[in-house]
């Protein structure tokens, strides 16, 4: 059944009050969802929460929150580097969050928080090649009409400083080229199945 947390409702002091929060769900572990812009966390995280039941929390939501924009409208409206710092702010907060699948969106900041993340929880790599990610990225810039029209060399070098900040830092990585997300979802199903088992 879905989870009426996904929508963080009972965290709307989360933008007012600027403070860290701690939420405890149903989990006895934290699973952090990591992987580039654009590569379907959000979607993946529904599926997870309608269809599995899980208790989850939407980074989008919490940028929605924080700055009052989706992030495809920051990006669109102020740019890249805008949404980073908007992104930074989020990623520190989210840290206190128990209990729930966590999406945790990032360009470059989550190489910072990524061993607290591991201390406090699960790690989930989302990983596509760069062929995919590029793909990926070209139809987000044409679907909302983004200011910036970043080249193939930007795009690269996103790609690349992504995978060196979270190379071996992960406690499982699923290669998502090729699947649909809902076979995502259930690989995701299958792994936290088995970690609250104690069998990972």
């Amino acid at each position: 059944m879905p989870c009426e947390v996904r929508r963080f409702g009972d965290m709307s002091s989360f933008r007012l009050e600027r403070e860290v929060i701690p939420i405890s769900g149903r989990l006895k572990n934290t699973y952090y969802i990591v992987g580039l812009p654009g590569i379907g966390k959000s979607g993946i995280l529904k599926i997870l929460s309608e269809d599995f039941g899980y208790p989850t929390v939407d980074f989008d939501e919490l940028v929605e929150i924080e700055s009052g924009k989706k992030p495809w409208q920051i990006i669109r409206d102020n740019g890249l580097n805008y949404y980073k710092v908007v992104e930074r702010k989020v990623l520190k907060r989210i840290s206190n969050i128990r209990g729930y699948i966590v999406t945790v969106g990032s360009v470059e900041n989550v190489g910072d928080f990524i061993e607290e993340y591991k201390k406090k929880g699960r790690v989930l790599y989302l990983k596509t090649s760069y062929r995919g990610f590029l793909e990926r990225w070209l139809r987000r810039v044409q679907r909302f009409k983004m200011k910036e029209k970043p080249n193939r060399k930007d795009v690269k070098r996103m790609y690349n400083t992504f995978q060196d900040v979270i190379n071996g830092k992960t406690d499982f990585v699923i290669f998502i080229d090729n699947k649909s997300q809902f076979e995502i979802a259930r690989i995701i199903d299958d792994y936290v199945k088995s970690t609250e088992k104690g069998k990972r």
